[in-house]
């Protein structure tokens, strides 16, 4: 929850919907509590909250646990790295990347954000499975269909994120995706530019530390493949 409220606060509380409403019996129960143990630590932390609103939060939040009369007397809530789960961590940024991802196709198609259409995606099934019912809240999808041996061979405008793969499944205009394939090319190859002058940068490798180099050098990997990707693309529209 509190990973995807950085996209907005409506995503932020629909993963819990999902849960909610389609989870099994123990991922209902746990829902709610979670749901409260996170809104009391946001009442408890909203020092830049007008006084009404901390004590709207304050009467709508049990304190889940806390002890003491009211979540406004309580302390800044504390993060504990060690019970941060960095699997869990990996799967929200990935989850919150599709649907970027997603909610960039619709819009380059110019699509009403009322309007559900169906997306097809190709790449690890057992990660996609897991994802599928929060794409259709969080994408305004109508369906979501995993295909094992990889998208059709169409004109429309193709997604890709890390190793996979959306295409929404609608009709296309092929001209206007080659001009946006092209703008995306000209991105890519920009980056590609900028991380490979820092990389050959002997001040940059010597100065930054080894974590950061490691970043950049997989920016570089990942922008490479991106565009390889794409490249495949332009060269299937003609």
């Amino acid at each position: 929850m509190y990973e995807l409220s950085g996209m907005n606060t409506a995503i932020g509380m629909e993963p819990a919907k999902v849960q909610l409403n389609g989870g099994n019996e123990a991922r209902q129960r746990a829902t709610p509590d979670a749901g409260a143990r996170s809104g009391s630590s946001i009442a408890a932390g909203s020092s830049g909250y007008s006084v009404h609103h901390r004590r709207t939060l304050a009467g709508r939040c049990p304190l889940a646990g806390r002890a003491g009369g009211s979540i406004m007397c309580q302390r800044y809530p504390q993060a504990d790295p060690a019970r941060m789960d960095e699997h869990a961590v990996a799967d929200i940024h990935l989850l919150k990347e599709i649907v970027n991802a997603c909610r960039t196709l619709r819009g380059e198609m110019k699509l009403s954000p009322a309007e559900r259409v169906p997306l097809l995606m190709a790449g690890d099934r057992t990660r996609l499975d897991v994802f599928s019912p929060y794409l259709l809240a969080l994408a305004k999808l109508s369906e979501v269909t995993i295909l094992p041996d990889g998208l059709p061979d169409t004109d429309a405008p193709v997604a890709i994120v890390g190793e996979f793969r959306l295409m929404l499944k609608i009709e296309v205009d092929a001209a206007a995706e080659r001009e946006r394939l092209d703008k995306e090319k000209q991105r890519l190859i920009a980056e590609i530019g900028k991380a490979g002058a820092k990389l050959d940068n002997p001040d940059f490798i010597q100065r930054a530390p080894e974590k950061v180099v490691l970043q950049e050098k997989e920016r570089l990997a990942a922008f490479s493949a991106t565009l390889e990707k794409l490249e495949e693309q332009l060269r299937k529209l003609g």
